[in-house]
């Protein structure tokens, strides 16, 4: 990790926005997102205690899916369409695998719900990662593309090799990248996991 970019790039951030993510500018920005709206909904619909009822979870699943603002338009419109075409078997595998993602066995899961979503030609990383931070935004990490391409190029991450095609291994060795940046900014630049991340996407565009 370059650690001296990383603490240029905190100096520049705190420059144009002094206070970090506290910034008036910055809160505007972090209310349209809805996090904390967000965060609410996923983590009541996708309790433990809730998974028997499994229609329901495929339900609330398409309504996070449909309501992120971090999932693209494209995404959101072609998972709808793959949902109405889903069989009861699709459903219930894509539910068990978000159960064991979220409350079970991490990669197990996140192997079943790609699975499943390769069945739609979906098996993408926001739709793959999007859940799964919002229902613990300090343990788990939103991956887009092309920031998660950048800051690797960057910040020359030496741990992670990006493919498109998600993997669990390749989660998991950013995910412990992205933490140890995250332990080196101040608390203004990462209050929680999704911001640090658009931190580095607005740090890293060019």
């Amino acid at each position: 990790m370059r650690r001296d970019l990383l603490i240029a790039a905190q100096k520049e951030f705190l420059r144009m926005y002094p206070g970090g993510f506290h910034n008036e500018e910055m809160q505007v920005l972090v209310k349209k997102h809805k996090i904390d709206k967000m965060t609410d909904f996923t983590r009541g619909s996708f309790a433990r205690e809730r998974f028997d009822k499994p229609l329901q979870i495929f339900e609330d699943i398409l309504k996070i899916f449909s309501r992120s603002s971090v999932v693209s338009v494209f995404e959101k419109a072609k998972f709808r369409d793959f949902a109405r075409e889903m069989d009861i078997d699709q459903k219930l595998r894509l539910v068990n695998g978000l159960f064991e993602r979220l409350h079970g066995n991490a990669k197990l899961g996140f192997d079943e719900m790609k699975n499943v979503l390769l069945e739609g030609n979906l098996a993408k990383w926001p739709l793959l990662t999007v859940i799964p931070y919002y229902y613990d935004n300090h343990g788990e990490i939103f991956m887009k593309p092309t920031t998660v391409k950048n800051v690797i190029r960057i910040f020359e991450l030496e741990g992670t090799v990006y493919n498109a095609k998600p993997d669990y291994k390749i989660y998991e060795s950013y995910k412990r990248e992205f933490l140890e940046m995250k332990a080196v900014v101040e608390p203004e630049v990462a209050p929680e996991n999704g911001a640090f991340s658009g931190f580095l996407m607005m740090m890293t565009e060019s």
